[in-house]
């Protein structure tokens, strides 16, 4: 959660959502983090599935509120699994309290704990509830039952120590330090030993008097051990300032002294925040699966939705329900400026996390979803990995759903991964002999609208048109992508490199056909498509699935998704109309037939004793027949008792059985089927609907007991005791909706963007001859002014128009004094553009190819973009934002500070960027390469300055430390630009470190108003001994006019004045040639405390603002290679490997495998074809 603080400027509301929640130290480090101000508001939306995470997290918090407890006592309640008997008598005290104050939603807001920590539903409260008073409960329990929770500790205790005594997970806590601490990793291996086996963090007298903490024993699972295995204290906390700063002798003691420091001052911080603040921090939680959550919310900000129908997770059949109060008034937050998923990449898939989390991503340039993962790719293609988890080119996907990662588009990250090498080498090492899987790296990607980087974003994104044939083709081969590995061929042959992982692995099904179709939706919302060009888009989508025999597993689940469009009103299938009419068994007494039905179906506890002896069997649902089979893969379980009332309108009644897993009653599953499924395939009499499992190479095992079919259980449909069926309706439509959130935003100009021309038409987008990347967009101008008109004319003179860029977005079309702004969806280049003028028929034409390198290329305008906001104000937009107060400094004088700093700085570089410094510092960086990789050279020589300030300012090269720095251009020797270097300090949030600066840009206005004893201070200065004089590269110095705002924005605590020069300009930076000051004044003179320690800076101190300098990290996604002809595919059917297809002798540009799908084809293609 410490990634929201960071990424908004302090001064804005900022409503944000957590989508796990694993422990409180989040919420604490971001108050922590925060300024300290009345104005800043900061609401979070915690999510987690386990009620028992979400009570002792309210516990926690309302204890720091009440500060009656010593943090020392609180750290024991939270963190140990066994406590002192005052420790005890504390939580069950406080649990009855919370308990008195909680009987409903209500008492609880009326409580002094609700302003801070609201519900957002009754189930939630009601839950947490019931885990405080089975917190109080427990040690009266019969000595059997305690007998029984002990073993269950004794056991998981077992398990974990019998896997080996090495345990380095807390590594990652050391950050940019882990070098260091990779020196004597044992302790941290003997701190989460003592930790796994005495149940406390360091030392207890005697442990045999300590009893147990009843929260550790409760969960979603029931009452038992409820301790994950990899469970470490230190895993939540910062250990890098420790370690680097630590000079001596590293102990355990030491280690859980520092722990405790940083908890101490996080319920400070947090205890100031709820009772000083005018407007203190809220942390909302909610019970739920996080994909469910999102949905919800979604839902209600679609159409004001409170219960939308949708489960609040597996194995509960509780349904989502809003707190009307809350979310009605809109007190709760329903969309968000930051969405931060923790790990949840790894356990829903990142396709499903990010189709999840998108439509409740605010419309604000600024807002910013952050995913996580441990990967295992680690060395592959960054874009490549996205595109197999996406199953879709990135820069496609992107354009579709509006959201790209920030480092793909810019080519550099601020976040250090040198931590996470060192760590997954030594973790490998730690398991290398044990039957474990190699641990992965863990990556964190921030996705932003491509947009976003450019200052016209504030106007909305402007329309967007794709030919419907082609859109229709890229979405089914991303279907066929997603699912062509139910095939058993298919499977082999794509994972034949890597089979045993693959097997391994093939359980974990995270995606269904719903997933697909909620994918669709959200194209279609994101563009904002015609209801008419939708089914052309839909119609060729199914054109294409009917006659591909590449996935012969799909055809058994045709019925799915056709149901699940149905069911989201994404597309209706006609032939749904026409056959759901028979008033025939199952549905003989009901009053009218719906499209879609409910399936229940009751399956005995002992039909499942098979599947429990694979590992997460994926479970679908069937509708049966003699001769047919149709499966149904979104299904719901639940433990208890369904019930049918009402002949003619069948409902359900469900009684579930609290104890789930561990009670007696039958597992209940259900699913959406088309009612016609009962009706028009065979006779009703001779279906049974089933549960089986997925047939994967891991549940093959399985075979042997349920046969081929692979069939736990079924039941005749007209077997009333097993099989209900009742009506579903399906979503509202989103066609047709009036609540205030879901209004798409119109593209609207800016006042600043120049429209002198004419009117633009919608950017239409390209995509190349297989339907899969994207070539170019084009956009028409039609000229409408009539001074424009005459331009154009021969009385005119003919003018031919010219293009010229000025942001990542937007291209500025000149005719004559006339201008017109042309905006696209996303960062494009100048260099690769076509004008085409019609002079008779009054339009013109701009067409701009896209490459893989078009996006650095793009970004030439500005390197380093801010976000504006509505209100005017700015952030950095791929510059993470810091709290300098509130950062560490390091400890310069500590030993062997090289040994890990250094590396640390030196990782800036990627392979090829060393080679071009190496060229340059050689005189063989040829002027063909830097015209040709302009933009990865100019990075690479900001990122060797950077370099040199660094290790200067560290004083680990050389036989000095440096504070103050002249950037002196390497032609000219003139120097515009001293940087005053403080202080290194740590950045927690990026695993790196930043230079608490000082900047003063040098006009000849400034250095004019210098009086004789400012002359003789600054000459001092800069030719004293102390100053050391960093070689500028070429034209280097116009991207460091570029940074220095970003450095500058990043850091401040001051705001903007109205007449801010940014304001007035209308742009960041001011300038970008020398002797010019790319700042506005606003933040000058300001936080200067530290300029003014030193005698020979103080006379500068009202004339520099303050910077935090940090290393730029390499991003490379390589260009893609050329398109492999056998890779091509025919138009018609998408079958590829037919290295021979013919080419269309009239548009040359679809390809078919043969004269059948050309004549297919043809109706339709000849609309646009050349010949046609």
């Amino acid at each position: 959660m410490a990634f929201c603080a960071k990424s908004r400027q302090y001064t804005r509301s900022l409503p944000v959502t957590l989508l796990t929640l694993m422990e409180c130290s989040g919420s604490l480090y971001s108050t922590t983090t925060c300024p300290h101000c009345p104005c800043f508001n900061i609401d979070f939306t915690c999510c987690d599935f386990d009620p028992g995470v979400i009570a002792r997290n309210v516990l926690l918090l309302t204890m720091i509120i009440d500060n009656k407890l010593s943090s020392n006592s609180m750290w024991n309640i939270f963190y140990h699994m066994r406590i002192d008997d005052g420790d005890l008598r504390a939580l069950v005290d406080h649990c009855r309290k919370l308990i008195s104050l909680s009987e409903d939603l209500g008492s609880w807001v009326a409580s002094p704990y609700g302003p801070f920590l609201p519900m957002s539903t009754a189930h939630t409260l009601c839950e947490a509830r019931r885990h405080w008073r089975l917190y109080v409960d427990m040690h009266d329990l019969p000595p059997e039952r305690l007998g029984t929770i002990e073993s269950a500790f004794t056991a998981v205790r077992q398990d974990v120590l019998s896997k080996g005594s090495g345990h380095l997970t807390a590594l990652r806590s050391a950050g940019p330090a882990l070098l260091k601490a990779l020196v004597e990793p044992k302790i941290l291996i003997e701190s989460f030993m003592t930790y796994r086996t005495t149940g406390i963090t360091g030392r207890a007298q005697s442990i045999d008097k300590l009893k147990r903490n009843p929260t550790f024993v409760y969960s979603l699972a029931g009452e038992g051990c409820s301790v994950h295995y990899d469970t470490d204290p230190l895993t939540g906390f910062h250990l890098a300032s420790f370690y680097g700063n630590n000079g001596g002798r590293i102990t355990a003691d030491g280690i859980l002294r520092a722990v405790k420091t940083q908890f101490n001052g996080w319920c400070i911080a947090y205890r100031l925040a709820t009772s000083a603040w005018s407007i203190s921090p809220v942390v909302r939680y909610f019970l739920g699966d996080a994909l469910a959550v999102c949905h919800a919310l979604r839902c209600f900000s679609d159409d004001g939705s409170e219960a939308a129908g949708i489960p609040v997770q597996q194995l509960s059949a509780q349904y989502i329900k809003l707190d009307t109060q809350q979310y009605t008034q809109g007190i709760a937050p329903v969309v968000f400026d930051v969405v931060d998923t923790s790990n949840l990449e790894n356990h829903v898939g990142l396709f499903n996390l990010i189709i999840a989390t998108r439509p409740i991503l605010s419309r604000s340039p600024s807002s910013v979803l952050y995913t996580e993962s441990f990967g295992s790719l680690l060395g592959n293609d960054p874009a490549q990995e996205f595109t197999m988890q996406l199953f879709a080119d990135l820069t496609v996907f992107g354009l579709l759903i509006n959201l790209s990662p920030v480092d793909y588009l810019c080519g550099f990250n601020v976040r250090s991964v040198i931590h996470e090498l060192a760590s997954l080498d030594a973790l490998n090492t730690e398991k290398r002999g044990q039957t474990s899987s190699p641990t992965g790296i863990h990556q964190l990607t921030t996705w932003k609208s491509p947009m976003s980087c450019d200052h016209a974003s504030v106007g909305g994104r402007p329309p967007m048109s794709l030919e419907s044939l082609d859109l229709g083709a890229f979405l089914y081969d991303m279907y066929r992508r997603m699912f062509e590995q139910e095939d058993s061929l298919t499977f082999y042959k794509k994972n034949k490199r890597n089979i045993s992982n693959a097997i391994t692995s093939s359980n974990i099904t995270h995606y269904n056909r719903e997933s697909f179709v909620l994918f669709l939706k959200l194209v279609k919302a994101t563009l904002q498509i015609p209801e008419d060009q939708w089914v052309s888009i839909i119609t060729r989508f199914i054109s294409i699935q009917d006659i591909d025999g590449s996935c012969p597993m799909d055809t058994v689940n045709r019925h799915d998704f056709r149901a699940q469009l149905l069911s989201h009103r994404v597309f209706m299938d006609p032939t749904y109309v026409l056959c759901s009419q028979m008033h025939i068994a199952p549905f003989a007494s009901w009053r009218n037939i719906p499209l879609l039905v409910r399936v229940f179906l009751t399956v005995p506890r002992d039909a499942l004793l098979a599947a429990e002896t694979v590992s997460t069997p994926p479970l679908l649902c069937g509708v049966l027949g003699p001769w047919s089979f149709n499966t149904f893969s979104s299904v719901h379980v639940t433990y208890g008792r369904a019930t049918v009332l009402g002949p003619e309108i069948p409902r359900v009644h469900f009684d579930e059985d609290p104890r789930g897993h561990n009670g007696t009653s039958s597992l209940v599953v259900s699913f959406i089927a088309p009612s016609s499924v009962f009706t028009s395939i065979e006779d009703p009499k001779d279906l049974s609907v089933c549960l089986g499992v997925r047939s994967t190479p891991a549940s093959v095992s399985l075979t042997a007991k349920l046969g081929p079919s692979m069939i736990l259980y079924k039941a005749r449909v007209m077997d009333g005791s097993r099989v209900q069926i009742v009506a579903h309706q399906p979503a509202a439509s989103t066609s047709s909706l009036s609540h205030q959130h879901r209004s798409p935003e119109p593209f609207r100009l800016l006042k600043d963007v120049c429209s002198d021309i004419g009117d633009l038409g919608p950017v239409h987008v390209e995509l190349d001859e297989n339907c899969e990347n994207l070539t170019s967009f084009m956009r028409r101008l039609d000229v409408t002014a009539a001074n424009a008109q005459h331009l154009l004319s021969a009385s005119g003179g003919k003018l031919d128009p010219t293009v010229s860029q000025n942001s990542p977005c937007m291209l500025r079309l000149s005719l004559g004094p006339l201008q017109q702004d042309i905006i696209f969806p996303y960062p494009i280049s100048v260099s690769r553009h076509k004008v085409r003028v019609a002079r008779r028929s009054l339009w013109i034409e701009i067409v701009v190819l896209f490459s893989a390198t078009s996006r650095l290329e793009s970004m030439r305008s500005s390197p380093y973009p801010f976000v504006w906001s509505k209100n005017g104000s700015t952030t950095p937009w791929n510059i993470t934002r810091i709290n300098l107060v509130r950062s560490p400094s390091i400890d310069l004088s500590a030993k062997k500070l090289d040994t890990w700093l250094g590396p640390q700085i030196g990782s800036m570089f990627s392979t090829h960027e060393r080679q071009i410094l190496k060229e340059k510092d050689e005189n063989r960086l040829a002027p063909a390469r830097l015209l040709k990789e302009k933009d990865e050279v100019m990075l690479a020589f900001v990122k060797s300055t950077l370099h040199a300030i660094f290790v200067q300012a560290a004083g680990i090269q050389g036989d000095r430390r440096f504070q103050v720095f002249a950037l002196t251009d390497e032609t000219t020797r003139n120097s515009d630009t001293v940087i005053f270097v403080s202080d290194l300090k740590y950045d927690f949030d990026a695993n790196t470190f930043v230079c608490d600066a000082f900047v003063l840009p040098l006009t000849h206005e400034l250095m004019e108003c210098f009086d004789a004893q400012m002359q003789d201070a600054f000459g001092r200065l800069v030719t004293g001994p102390g100053c050391s004089h960093v070689k500028v590269y070429e034209t280097e110095m116009r991207a460091w006019k570029h940074l220095l705002p970003a450095f500058a924005e990043r850091c401040r605590t001051w705001e903007h004045s109205p007449n801010c020069e940014y304001k007035a300009a209308k742009r960041i930076p001011l300038c970008d040639v020398m002797e010019e000051d790319p700042l506005c004044s606003c933040g000058r003179g300001k936080d200067v405390t530290e300029m003014t320690k030193r005698s020979a800076w103080k006379p500068f101190a009202p004339l520099v603002t303050r910077i935090a300098l940090s290393p730029l990290f390499s991003a490379r996604y390589p260009e893609p290679p050329a398109l492999d002809p056998s890779s091509r595919r025919c138009y018609m059917c998408r079958q590829v490997g037919k290295p021979k297809l013919m080419q269309c002798s009239g548009c040359s540009k679809v390809q078919y495998c043969g004269n059948k799908c050309q004549k297919r084809d043809w109706a339709t293609h000849k609309q646009k074809c050349t010949k046609g």
